[in-house]
């Protein structure tokens, strides 16, 4: 039975099979990578979306900064939803489950502006929730701040 095997005809059929399997197998990991790639933007965009008014808030606050005990508590709100909306980018940014340069090219400059507009808020947090509180857009606004492009318009 395997003298079969020493059938160079053979040999190379079970090889090129192999082969094919590994292809197609690797083929169906990158689909479906991508495929995740995809729907995690799209998932960012609508949470990052949905936080427009709040974000715009925020862009007035970094314009004019103030003491945090002085925001009003829609401006809290704000920063409530805005630093959670982007900490959850700065997971998928983390984890390679959306694409780098599509962060960079349209959230890299809010993520800044927005980091900086909540850095009130977020030590005012981390002093009740702990140091690691929203770590994840604090790691996201490090890693873009060298990113080049035009400020957020409002």
């Amino acid at each position: 039975m395997f003298e079969i095997l020493n059938n160079p005809t053979v040999t190379f059929l079970l090889g090129f099979g192999i082969s094919v399997i590994v292809f197609v197998s690797y083929f169906g990991v990158k689909v479906t990578s991508r495929q995740l790639t995809q729907e995690s933007a799209i998932k960012a965009i609508d949470i990052l979306e949905s936080v427009r008014s709040d974000r715009h808030i925020l862009y007035s606050i970094g314009k004019s900064p103030k003491h945090y005990d002085s925001w009003t508590p829609e401006e809290k709100a704000a920063a409530e939803k805005v630093c959670r909306a982007f900490d959850i980018l700065g997971i998928l940014d983390s984890s390679n489950q959306i694409s780098r340069r599509f962060v960079d090219r349209f959230y890299a400059i809010p993520a800044k502006e927005l980091w900086d507009a909540c850095v009130p808020y977020v030590d005012s947090e981390r002093e009740k929730r702990g140091p690691q509180h929203l770590w994840e857009f604090q790691q996201l606004a490090e890693r873009v701040k060298n990113v080049k492009g035009k400020p957020s318009s409002y």
